[in-house]
């Protein structure tokens, strides 16, 4: 469960977890629960306007965090 919150963000940064079978799995398990669900509406709630928002440099900050590649 620890792992959930650092795998969410996986298409952002062009990872697909149909490469990790036993990842995809237990992010499927922890991502049904309702615990999670509302916990991960609250956090998405606590930051709205903040860089994680759709703010105006929020594009740009992404594309520097997420936007690289190991390739």
């Amino acid at each position: 469960m620890a792992v959930w919150g650092w795998v969410v963000p996986h298409k952002d940064q062009r990872q697909t977890l149909e490469d990790f079978s036993c990842l995809k799995d237990q992010f499927e398990r922890v991502k049904a629960r309702l615990a999670v669900q509302r916990g991960f509406t609250l956090g998405r709630d606590l930051r709205k306007g903040s860089i994680g928002d759709k703010i105006k440099d929020a594009k740009e900050v992404r594309k520097t965090l997420f936007g690289q590649s190991a390739h």
